[in-house]
């Protein structure tokens, strides 16, 4: 292995932020300010807290969630809840750097702007150090980034491959888009969650300006999970790269990270196997108080719907932040009809007023976490591949329902009185796009 540089997470940080200050400049002339939030960062969990074997942490629910996962818990992590652009990119970042032997990159859209080409040239310099590096990406998340994208890694000892191109088969549409965000070092560390490789992410700002989203950190064999779920992927995936080579057989760094006790489970969904809807619905049929959901979309397939409302009727409460608008545009207006169910059973949704909301989490009873990419709509259930981790123990489920509860603060309350008092025209619009989403 080729002598590394001296780790400087410091200097880390500093291109970060610079790139957020650059982003900030981006946004100077237009009608908003780019504001910074003052949420505090949240520490690292080593210990999970009382595990009660009650609601979602059920013995009969966690059977339920582990058939549909096919894997078991495990339970030997060290992990990290990630609020927003800066802290994750810069969690990213240290995983890429610190990496010795791969770099496994699977997002949804890497875009060529300040971010993308940053991340790029990082890559690249792993990747002449001698780390195994492999990037997978779809070409419907950002198409325009394609050709750039592959030009840079020209020559590259670098992996890149696209996920699913278009072409005339049944597989093609079976097989769906690859909506996962996921870095993974040495199979002993990975960052997971809603955030793409662009600048649209960077940062905390609270206006247009940014988007808001959440990841996690986790160190502990389930990076190696995840690391097994990508080569899935990677070994159908179409290769673009100049040096194509299968996923490694075995890797020295197979082993487990020592450092912590929480429990952790990889759920991810691929065109032959699916298990986030079956394991979310469980959970929150295993709800006794509380279920917080952060998400882009308020479009839940059937079975998780039917859970939401029966948790509701059994007297938990339920609550929903989502965006006051979503894209594309029609997904925004389809929610829109839909929130009629929701709010009828009694569930209560709230509409986040600032940037673009893009997180995805879950939290139930404050013990049972999940943190991924997984939208709450049918592609995201039922089609497109995707990567969630799920979390047990009241220690960081008290962080990700703090967080709920502070981004709820800058939302707004939807009624069912409000929701009825729309326009015709409205109302016909809204349903016209509920049609269209239920057709994709």
């Amino acid at each position: 292995m080729n002598a590394r540089r001296p780790t400087d997470r410091a200097g880390r940080a500093r291109r970060v932020r610079a790139l957020l200050e650059q982003c900030c400049q981006m946004c100077a002339g237009h009608d908003h300010a780019c504001e910074r939030s003052t949420m505090p960062s949240f520490g690292p969990v080593e210990a999970p807290g009382p595990l009660l074997p009650a609601g979602p942490l059920s013995p009969d629910v966690q059977a339920a969630i582990a058939r549909a996962a096919r894997r078991p818990l495990t339970r030997s992590a060290r992990v990290r809840l990630l609020r927003d652009g800066v802290e994750t990119y810069q969690a990213m970042l240290d995983l890429i750097e610190d990496a010795e032997h791969e770099v496994l990159l699977e997002n949804y859209i890497f875009r060529m702007d300040a971010v993308g080409r940053g991340y790029a040239e990082c890559l690249e310099r792993q990747a002449r150090a001698g780390v195994d590096v492999r990037v997978l990406h779809d070409p419907f998340g950002d198409p325009l980034s394609i050709v750039p994208l592959h030009r840079l890694f020209a020559g590259s000892r670098a992996g890149v491959r696209l996920y699913n191109p278009p072409r005339p088969s049944r597989r093609y549409l079976r097989a769906w888009r690859d909506h996962r965000k996921l870095v993974v070092q040495d199979r002993r560390r990975l960052v997971a969650g809603g955030l793409c490789v662009a600048d649209v992410w960077l940062g905390n700002c609270i206006r247009s300006c940014t988007w808001r989203d959440s990841a996690v950190l986790v160190e502990g064999a389930a990076a190696a999970d995840a690391a097994r779920e990508f080569d899935g992927l990677w070994q159908n995936a179409f290769g673009l790269s100049w040096r194509r080579r299968p996923a490694p057989a075995a890797h020295p760094a197979d082993r487990p990270h020592q450092g912590g006790e929480v429990p952790v489970r990889i759920l991810a969904d691929g065109p032959d196997d699916r298990s986030t809807e079956s394991a979310l619905a469980a959970a929150i049929e295993g709800a006794q108080h509380e279920v917080l959901v952060t998400n882009q979309y308020g479009l839940p397939t059937p079975p998780v719907e039917r859970a939401l409302l029966s948790a509701r009727r059994r007297g938990v409460a339920v609550e929903i932040l989502l965006p006051a608008a979503s894209r594309p545009f029609f997904v925004a207006l389809a929610t829109e009809h839909r929130l009629g169910r929701l709010l009828d059973g009694g569930i209560a949704v709230w509409q986040w007023n600032g940037a673009m909301l893009h997180a995805k989490t879950v939290v139930i009873d404050r013990c049972w976490s999940l943190v991924g990419s997984t939208n709450l709509d049918a592609l995201s259930l039922v089609r497109n591949a995707e990567l969630n981790v799920e979390i047990h123990g009241p220690a960081f489920g008290a962080q990700v329902a703090q967080m709920f509860m502070e981004d709820r603060a800058s939302a707004t309350r939807v009624t069912a009185d409000a929701w009825r008092g729309r326009s015709a025209a409205r109302r016909a619009v809204t349903q016209a796009a509920a049609l269209l989403a239920t057709l994709m």
